[in-house]
């Protein structure tokens, strides 16, 4: 260590360095056992203090559908629960929620926003939490969206299936790292993009990952991204969706001869968080996600064709798309960290 360094662990640790220039004598003040007692002391307190902050919360919602999650608003600790879809352009929030706590305008924002305080989940501080005032249709038990703007100010920790979350907000010793555990997981690195969505008419950034995708039992063989998946296969870009199911677009579902003879689908029903039910034909598919470095992550799924979501948003045109939804991301833990860029998927599940 540099002698400004062992200056300022020992003035942390409460002892006068005042007049010493040298490590030579700042070794002399380590000589009584009990300095050296409070420096190991205050070394391991601060180790501990820069450990990221972590909270595990439950998750709702309805299979397939959408995972919503409960959110503390203001100084009174107001529980409303936000379905989690990175779709949207932004965080949102019923008017009426609004209005009854007396949420304050955030002059200035665009689009126009609303400012609830301080916020919690489970008993990590969110800092102030805004959201934009919307009329909308949501699941009844939900009063808003959470969506990217909100999400990457944090790490998650996904566990779908045993309904629950953890989240992390990383101290500045581990601006690096994320804080769960991903062995044997793979890591997918993601890019941003900024898509439009036609009915808002407003753009929304989405997070995705080059993919190639083909007939189950061919693209399976595939041990890099660039590798060849035979005949029926399609490079594509992997959006991840936590707001639908999985789906391909027709360009993909065309070059795949989807629906041909020797590939008939299934008949295959999903209920939108409205309440309304959707039926898709499904296509037993393989799929190769990224290319990390631990190799791209590998997973067989099934992939619906037509579903709404393609006449919702104007995708990279001459790309074929699939969006990787919330039946895929279910499946096991995944862990999610915006701000580095990257998703850990545990394909073996």
């Amino acid at each position: 260590l540099r002698l400004k360094e062992l200056k300022k662990i020992l003035s942390k640790a409460g002892v006068d360095v005042s007049g010493c220039f040298d490590k030579e004598s700042l070794a002399e003040l380590l000589k009584p056992d009990a300095v050296v007692e409070r420096v190991i002391a205050s070394l391991g307190a601060s180790a501990e203090s820069s450990k990221p902050q972590v909270s595990e919360v439950p998750l709702f919602g309805v299979e397939d559908s959408y995972i919503a999650l409960d959110l503390k608003l203001g100084l009174n600790n107001t529980k409303g629960r936000f379905m989690i879809d990175n779709s949207a352009p932004f965080t949102t929030i019923l008017e009426s929620w609004a209005s009854s706590l007396r949420a304050s305008p955030v002059f200035g924002s665009n689009p126009p926003q609303v400012s609830f305080g301080p916020a919690k989940l489970g008993n990590l501080d969110c800092g102030e939490f805004r959201a934009t005032a919307v009329v909308m249709s949501l699941p009844p038990d939900c009063c808003g969206v959470i969506s990217t703007d909100f999400l990457q100010r944090f790490d998650w920790e996904f566990d779908v299936g045993g309904g629950k979350v953890k989240v992390a907000r990383a101290s500045p010793a581990t601006d690096e790292l994320q804080p769960f555990v991903v062995e044997g997981f793979k890591k997918v690195p993601l890019e941003r993009r900024k898509i439009q969505n036609i009915n808002l008419g407003m753009e929304a950034e989405l997070f995705y990952a080059p993919a190639k995708i083909g007939r189950q039992g061919i693209a399976v063989a595939a041990e890099a991204l660039l590798g060849s998946l035979g005949t029926f296969s399609v490079a594509c870009h992997a959006y991840f969706f936590f707001g639908s199911v999985t789906a391909c677009s027709t360009d993909i579902a065309s070059a795949l001869a989807l629906g041909s003879e020797d590939y008939p689908g299934t008949g295959r029903s999903i209920k939108t968080p409205t309440g309304m039910v959707q039926t898709f034909q499904d296509y037993a598919l393989s799929v190769v996600i990224g290319g990390g470095p631990d190799g791209a992550a590998q997973i067989d799924t099934g992939v619906c064709v037509g579903h709404p979501i393609f006449q919702k948003f104007s995708f990279t045109p001459g790309v074929p798309t699939l969006v990787v939804g919330l039946d895929v991301l279910k499946r096991s833990r995944i862990v999610l960290s915006l701000r580095l860029g990257c998703l850990w998927m545990d394909c073996n599940s």
